[in-house]
């Protein structure tokens, strides 16, 4: 399953996403001074609560606003889901050019990201071609 995360300068927003479909989503307070170890259990802990296992997870999505918690946030989940995050953000590689990295852009890169890269989401090609008419950025 695919873990997508929206990091916000306030909340962080997680879903948990079977497929295409969202199968649960949560959110919690961003905290800069929050450990890796505190991201990590207490992203385990909520998918506990909400019937999953964190070794359902497989793949992870991070779309960030708030970079200075970036290192222990994905630090929590390479060590806690055992997951290399893709972040999204200044510098990746999607063939798209992003000028400036609004929340917006960011979240409709995420997207793209999702479509391009989830190899078993059901008609995939058509969602890409709406995503791309619509991806103006």
């Amino acid at each position: 399953m695919l873990l997508a995360v929206d990091v916000g300068n306030t909340n962080v927003t997680i879903g948990v996403f079977d497929g295409a479909e969202m199968v649960t989503r949560f959110h919690f307070t961003v905290r800069i001074s929050r450990t890796s170890d505190e991201y990590g259990s207490t992203i385990c802990e909520i998918l506990e609560r909400k019937g999953f296992s964190a070794d359902s997870i497989d793949q992870v999505i991070i779309s960030s606003v708030v970079p200075k918690i970036m290192y222990s946030f994905s630090s929590g989940i390479i060590k806690y889901l055992g997951c290399q995050p893709i972040i999204v953000g200044a510098g990746i590689k999607t063939g798209i050019r992003i000028e400036t990295a609004t929340r917006e852009r960011l979240d409709r890169i995420v997207l793209w990201m999702r479509l391009r890269h989830i190899p078993y989401m059901e008609d995939r090609s058509s969602w890409q071609t709406t995503v791309r008419r619509r991806l103006t950025i």
